[in-house]
């Protein structure tokens, strides 16, 4: 029943009852005509009190509704098929003087049709001018004419809940997420809207887009509520170059424009010649050319292109804009580019070039806000050779973002290996009310590697989860649990580790179901921390079960169900050229499904190398740890820890191998002191193999030194009890040279 409806019959029958009390008691005697009457008037007075707040909730939800919804019409969204008006919902560019094109039928509408009829959230994915916003409308025109057409204020993630009371007021609605990615984060879209949404409206139906580049964004673990609702979505690729099938389409069309475009199509895609794409990236390369007179404009797209890079979520104000593009203008030449005035400079790049589109994009919605045409922007961040993103100008974006953008801008700076820059955004989204950015945070800090900076993290979590407001989304206090229960256990504490995580898994299942991903990620939290409090069989018996389970409801290669077999394989006892080739099929797997350059993908391969090490293939585990040990250096940086313990551990290996000499050298270009400081675990396990490896070329005068200064060092950092320092004394008491075996934290 609808709110206000529900509403005006609780109000209705409150009164009702009331006025009918009288008569209700005239017939008893007067004392139990009392107690009726009162017990009576208190019912009546809740269902009155009930119907004036459902009431006051549904003209709250109305007035909500209105200032965060588009495109309404007689104060109601307008039905699918009375949207005409394509370029002013976003996602289809203009391409020429005619205006919007001939629609002709992609080889994937006839997918995308019957996903509309069978599926409650449908994703479109492709490149920027891949034609993905125009197939998605037009298959929405031909399906769901009669649905009501919901669309966010996509400057305002929060009006996603607006989106959702809108659909439960109306009944089947399509709430059309153009450019998803600026509905997600803090504040917005999450898998638990999209639950609750196919309860309260079992026929409505959300249709999203996103480009190629900002879906990558979320295929990492770093923001697993982000990823959380991609994996909800059926998803649909549509190619940027057309098919031989289209083409012939195309032809048959009778569209000029088409016709034109199709002459071109051996170099481009059709959509990509249509907005003249590639001729608007030049022209934003040639504006600096000062005798084109668009320096300054150049400088305003640079600016704006890189905003969106950065992580900065929608439309850039103008006042930021004018702020942002100083650096880049200065660091062209400055006033030796004869830099025209800024109103002339705006006007340029606003102006659309070749009929199409401009370099920069007003905003429908908000005046004086303004975004780089989006080609331009995943040619930017496709580009291996395109240069850092200015310091200056992630410190500007930090400062005026919002808690939510800079939770953003956070995950964008950690991905690019700008870490002291993602901390910032991190602790500023989080004294700004954003209680997710502590993930964030914590990742940083464990990342680190350090017993005092993984108990940091621990604290930093357990702090923000007692001070969570009451009303925070319930899915987001369970993601703080389970980093919660990560870095507790990455600390050293699987004991506690895994009570928590039991705890995580329990409330998944019972708020998500037994078969969602998040509820077998927990639950692959607890076989890890299973194993590691003692129970190995235990570990893998459960690792193993949730493996065949999201092989059955996820598929074999959703990332879940991966990580399953990544779980499953590190509990495995059998013998080693089995579990070798256990993780040889997986890499294998991870490799065809995530790439190499995926974090899982390298830890794979990692645990193969050592098996293949164990097994006697030495030669073939140098080799492949040397590979890790690069990916490493793409995946996280040259100087994070993770790629400084693999090469240490490949020194390690190549002193073990009988290259004591060699592995010294290797030791000493790492320089692990300087990055991470003297007292971090790296850096005394690698005083550690320096000692061993300087015993086992012979002179064991000065590894006796070396190990002698590592043993008070080691146990003032780490304590008597660890093994570090017992490894130490065994080698003194024994011989420097005692045993060649190197040793790394128990972290990694």
């Amino acid at each position: 029943m609808r709110p206000w409806v529900r509403g005006w019959w609780l109000l209705a029958a409150g009164t009702a009852v009331t006025a009918s009390v009288a008569v209700l008691t005239r017939s008893l005697p007067a004392a139990a005509g009392a107690v009726v009457a009162a017990l009576v008037a208190l019912v009546a007075g809740v269902m009155v009190k009930r119907g004036t707040e459902e009431l006051d909730e549904a003209r709250r939800a109305r007035l909500e509704m209105r200032e965060k919804l588009h495109s309404r019409t007689r104060g109601a969204p307008p039905r699918v098929r009375e949207v005409t008006d394509l370029e002013r919902i976003g996602g289809v560019h203009p391409s020429g003087d005619a205006g919007v094109t001939s629609f002709v039928r992609r080889d994937g509408s006839d997918a995308l049709e019957a996903a509309l009829c069978e599926h409650r959230f449908v994703m479109v994915t492709g490149e920027s001018t891949a034609g993905k916003s125009r197939a998605a409308l037009e298959a929405i025109r031909t399906c769901l004419p009669d649905h009501r057409f919901v669309l966010p204020d996509p400057s305002d993630r929060s009006s996603v809940r607006s989106a959702r009371r809108a659909a439960s007021v109306y009944g089947a609605c399509v709430i059309w997420l153009d450019d998803l990615e600026r509905y997600l984060g803090a504040g917005g879209l999450t898998a638990h809207d999209l639950r609750q949404l196919a309860i309260e409206s079992p026929r409505s139906v959300v249709v999203a887009t996103i480009r190629t580049v900002a879906r990558a964004r979320y295929d990492s673990d770093d923001d697993r509520l982000g990823r959380g609702v991609l994996e909800l979505a059926h998803e649909i690729h549509f190619d940027r170059r057309w098919s031989t099938a289209e083409r012939e389409r195309g032809r048959h069309s009778g569209d000029e424009q088409i016709l034109d475009a199709l002459e071109h199509a051996d170099r481009f895609g059709v959509g990509e010649y249509l907005t003249a794409a590639p001729r608007l990236q030049q022209a934003a390369k040639d504006a600096w050319d000062p005798e084109l007179g668009h320096t300054r404009a150049a400088a305003l797209v640079a600016a704006a292109v890189d905003a969106w890079c950065a992580g900065w979520p929608g439309a850039v104000p103008t006042g930021l804009l004018r702020d942002l593009h100083e650096h880049y203008l200065t660091s062209h030449g400055g006033i030796r580019l004869r830099p025209e005035p800024w109103e002339e400079a705006l006007s340029w790049a606003t102006s659309p070039l070749f009929a199409t589109s401009s370099l920069l994009v007003p905003d429908e919605a908000r005046e004086g806000h303004y975004s780089a045409f989006d080609y331009l922007a995943d040619a930017r961040d496709a580009d291996p050779n395109a240069e850092q993103i200015p310091s200056r100008t992630w410190a500007l974006l930090i400062d005026a973002a919002d808690g939510p953008a800079c939770l953003e801008i956070g995950w964008v700076a950690r991905r690019r290996h700008e870490l002291e820059v993602a901390e910032r955004a991190f602790r500023k989204a989080l004294d700004h009310g954003v209680p997710l950015a502590v993930g964030g945070l914590a990742m940083l800090l464990g990342d680190r590697g350090s017993r005092e900076d993984t108990h940091a993290a621990v604290e930093l979590i357990e702090s923000t989860l007692a001070t969570a407001p009451a009303e925070t989304d319930p899915a987001h206090l369970l993601a703080l649990r389970y980093s919660l229960a990560w870095w507790t256990g990455a600390s050293g504490d699987s004991s506690e580790a895994l009570a928590a995580a039991r705890d995580v898994w329990r409330e998944c299942r019972t708020l998500f179901g037994e078969d969602d991903s998040s509820s077998i990620e927990a639950g692959l939290l607890v076989a890890r921390w299973t194993g590691w409090d003692g129970d190995v069989e235990g570990g893998h018996q459960t690792a193993a079960g949730l493996r065949d389970h999201a092989a059955r409801v996820l598929g074999p290669d959703h990332r879940v169900t991966l990580s399953a077999r990544f779980e499953a394989a590190c509990w495995n006892r059998a013998a080693m050229t089995d579990r070798a080739e256990e993780w040889r099929r997986l890499d294998i797997d991870t490799t065809r499904v995530l790439g190499a350059l995926d974090p899982l993908t390298n830890d794979t391969r990692w645990n193969l190398a050592g098996c293949l090490r164990r097994c006697g293939n030495a030669e073939e585990a140098v080799r492949l740890l040397e590979t890790v040990v690069s990916d490493r250096a793409t995946i996280y940086g040259a100087e994070h820890p993770r790629t400084l313990e693999g090469h240490l551990q490949l020194a390690g290996d190549i002193g073990t191998d009988g290259h004591p000499t060699d592995a010294l050298e290797a030791i000493a270009r790492l320089d692990i002191a300087r990055v991470l400081g003297d007292d971090h675990e790296l850096t005394l396990y690698a005083r550690y193999q320096e000692a061993l490896w300087t015993g086992m070329t012979g002179d064991h005068e000065n590894a006796k030194e070396l190990f002698e200064r590592l043993l008070a060092d080691g146990t003032r950092v780490l304590g008597p009890s660890d093994r570090l320092p017992i490894a130490i004394s065994e080698q003194l008491e024994r011989s420097p040279d005692y045993i060649p075996r190197y040793y790394l934290p128990a972290s990694w």
